[in-house]
Parts: structure tokens; C-alpha cells; sequence
């Protein structure tokens, strides 16, 4: 298979990084893992299947950090919940109150 990359995630490229690890994660048939979270019932090989699936996503993560991020969330293993800490962590208090924005949005605002 060819080789995925994904720029390293910085201050400023979240959003484009966010969608590069998402079409990633897609190609590998790891998006799940990020959306939802553990489900509850799973048993034998379903659940070594998430187990590597969520494993896997946490490693494409952790390498697509510097090194000063990969240490903030090295205890994370579980991938929705660390997609979410630096969801969280990058896209700051306007999106945990609900405040979104699309383009027609600042294109009022500009005239």
C-alpha cells in the first residue's frame, strides 16, 4: 500500500490537519474509532479487531505530533478520546460553546 502522510500537526494547521488525519483514517478503515466510542457488548474477536483498530489510530496520531505534544498526550489510548483532547486543545472555547462560523459568516461581517 502506499504510504500515507500527514503534515505534523502545529499552532496554526489544525483544521487541515484535521481533515488529512480524517481522510487517513478513512482510507485505513480507521474513522470509526475516532467517532464512537468503545461499544460495550464486544467479545472475543470483535474485540481484538477494535482494540487494533483503536490502537492503530492512536499511533497515526501520536506520530503526526511534535514531540512536545506527543508527550502531553502520552498516557491517551484511547483514540475518540484523544482526538477529542486536541480537538478540544486547538480549537478553543468557540467551539465548546457551540459558536461555528461558515464563509457566508465573514463575508457579512466584511461589508
Amino acid at each position: 500500500m502506499e504510504k500515507l502522510t500527514v503534515p505534523e500537526l502545529t499552532s496554526s494547521n489544525y483544521f487541515i490537519w484535521a481533515l488529512k488525519m480524517k481522510a487517513a483514517f478513512s482510507l485505513k478503515r480507521l474513522f470509526s474509532v475516532i467517532e464512537n466510542e468503545k461499544p460495550v457488548s464486544l467479545e472475543g474477536k470483535a474485540l481484538s479487531d477494535w482494540s487494533t483498530k483503536n490502537e492503530d489510530a492512536v499511533s497515526y496520531v501520536k506520530l503526526s505530533l511534535s514531540d512536545e505534544q506527543a508527550l502531553q498526550y502520552a498516557n491517551e489510548d484511547n483514540a475518540k478520546t484523544l482526538w477529542e483532547k486536541i480537538k478540544s486543545n486547538f480549537t478553543g472555547q468557540a467551539e465548546d460553546e457551540g459558536t461555528s462560523y461558515t464563509i457566508s459568516d465573514f463575508v457579512k461581517r466584511r461589508k
